[in-house]
């Protein structure tokens, strides 16, 4: 099964650019990997729920052993130490795909 790697970022006053940059180079390393879809990007949310967090992330492995290759990497562990420096707080989950978007009984 696979699974989704999400990182949501708050930047730093002034560091929204670094942020990007970091993001965007996690998301090229992992394309560079088999089974993997990456996107990352700023919020362009309009419900008003993002509690500050400005920027995402998002990996598509295609399951657990390729994202444990992904982040024991030596290039992810690198853009991951940046990315604390120019964020005041992020938030990572991981998820697996293809479970129900709906649960029984709801809707």
């Amino acid at each position: 099964m696979g699974v989704f790697h999400l990182v949501m970022a708050r930047a730093r006053q002034e560091r929204e650019v670094q942020v990007a940059q970091v993001l965007s180079s996690l998301a090229t390393f992992a394309d560079s990997l088999p089974a993997v879809r990456a996107s990352s990007g700023p919020d362009i949310s309009k419900e008003g729920f993002q509690q500050g967090y400005t920027h995402a992330l998002v990996i598509e492995f295609g399951d657990e052993a390729g994202r444990d290759a992904y982040l024991r990497h030596p290039d992810h562990e690198e853009l991951a130490g940046v990315l604390v420096t120019v964020t005041e707080q992020c938030l990572v989950l991981a998820i697996e795909s293809g479970q129900g978007l709906v649960p029984d009984g709801i809707g």
